[in-house]
């Protein structure tokens, strides 16, 4: 790129994402209101002298190239700055706290980069950015403890306050209820611990919640309940305890929901109210009780995982009503009895997996009716010997079955496996 560009004074706005342009960034670009240059091949460092930075840069876009370097504190010069994206770039060092004196700043877009900031205090910093709206610093190495002034951000904050995969510890902080408009809080894939503050329930704007990847422990927070626009909950993975509160019904706008490997122990009969629920995600944890008639009323459901619990009684014929789901895993539990007609009738089914239960042998010729299925996984107990039979479209692997078969179902050849297990 010539870097005579920059002796252009009239020109206002330069647009060159998405191509292939290569090699070090011209120093006299910065002298324009508006670069955007992301999804190249760009490499180079940003320009350290302050001259470079001038106050007609509005919007800085440079996401996803090759460039390096630390970014200097002379960006602060360039104190009309809207929007600045560094993402997806090889920046390291450490965040320049003048970053807080960009008083116009709405966007903040550093992710996947090396950046630190020791203590965190890049936070403490952008609480005098007062026009923030979005901040997404997710996959850096941040490494701290979550500071206190997290609450003190912008109430402007709606679109994005992303700090997964940033190596943060600690607890989360009480002030984290003051950010009134977040609509997206993602703390996912850190060391975070202690419970889930109560003053988060304040933010009455949340509509996803990602949590999951850390250490909280305590009860699972019942004041989620009143977050009446929460449409993804992700909790896995974490030591969350106790009961599910029934509340959880009363969620309406809830669409998505994990909470996969927690220590949680029961299913409120309140959850299969939920008719626009699309995806579950219960599996790993120390759930007891049974599957109830009104599973079957999760009319929107596609995605349901309930594996490796204590679940049991038999699956519920009712399940004929989950005409939208796509794939089903009740595998590792305590079921029993025969695997009911009315799975053929899920019409969109194409992964059922119902292994490491005491079902009977009789698979149901109904499934014949189910166009779309691709795997069908089913082992029993019988005689002492676990069998395991293992239906898909793919080459079935005869070093692994002890007597590879061939099956027909939907006039779709089909390679199967039935193998015995050890006891």
């Amino acid at each position: 790129m010539p870097k005579e560009i920059g002796n252009l004074h009239k020109l206002e706005k330069l647009y060159l994402q998405f191509n292939e342009l290569s090699g070090s960034i011209a120093e006299e670009l910065f002298n324009i209101s508006t670069l955007r240059r992301c999804s190249n091949n760009l490499s180079g460092s940003l320009p350290s002298a302050s001259s470079y930075w001038q106050t007609n840069l509005h919007f800085l876009n440079l996401g996803d190239n090759n460039i390096d370097g630390v970014i200097h504190s002379s960006i602060s010069n360039s104190l009309n700055l809207k929007e600045l994206h560094l993402n997806g770039n090889k920046f390291s060092g450490p965040l320049p706290n003048s970053l807080g004196n960009l008083r116009h700043l709405e966007r903040l877009r550093l992710f996947e980069n090396n950046l630190s900031s020791p203590h965190l205090s890049i936070l403490t910093s952008l609480a005098n950015c007062t026009s923030l709206k979005e901040i997404v610093i997710s996959d850096n190495s941040l490494n701290g403890v979550l500071p206190d002034s997290i609450g003190n951000l912008s109430t402007s904050l709606v679109l994005l306050f992303n700090l997964e995969e940033t190596e943060i510890r600690g607890e989360i902080t009480l002030g984290i209820g003051n950010l009134i408009n977040a609509n997206t809080l993602s703390l996912f894939g850190n060391d975070l611990t202690g419970s889930v503050p109560r003053t988060l329930c304040d933010l009455q704007s949340l509509q996803v919640l990602w949590l999951d990847q850390n250490n909280l422990t305590g009860p699972f927070p019942e004041c989620l309940c009143k977050l009446t626009e929460s449409g993804w909950v992700d909790l896995s993975y974490n030591q969350i305890s106790g009961p599910i509160p029934y509340c959880i019904g009363n969620t309406a706008s809830l669409r998505n929901i994990y909470l996969k490997s927690n220590r949680l122990t029961n299913i409120p009969t309140s959850l299969w109210s939920l008719k626009d629920l699309v995806k579950l995600d219960f599996s790993n944890k120390s759930l007891v009780g049974s599957l109830p008639p009104d599973f079957g009323n999760l009319n929107a459901i596609t995605v349901v995982d309930l594996s490796r619990n204590h679940l049991s009684g038999s699956i519920p014929t009712m399940v004929r009503d989950l005409q939208k789901l796509i794939y089903l895993s009740l595998a590792f539990n305590e079921l029993h009895g025969s695997i009911p007609e009315s799975l053929g009738k899920m019409i969109s089914l194409e992964s059922a997996d119902l292994s490491s239960n005491i079902l009977s042998v009789m698979i149901p010729k109904s499934l014949e009716a189910l166009r779309y299925m691709k795997d069908f996984n089913v082992s029993f107990v019988k005689f002492g010997r676990n069998l395991g039979l293992f239906i898909t479209h793919g080459e079935a692997d005869s070093a692994d079955c002890t007597c590879p078969i061939i099956g027909f179902i939907n006039g779709s050849w089909l390679n199967c496996c039935v193998r015995v297990l050890e006891t």
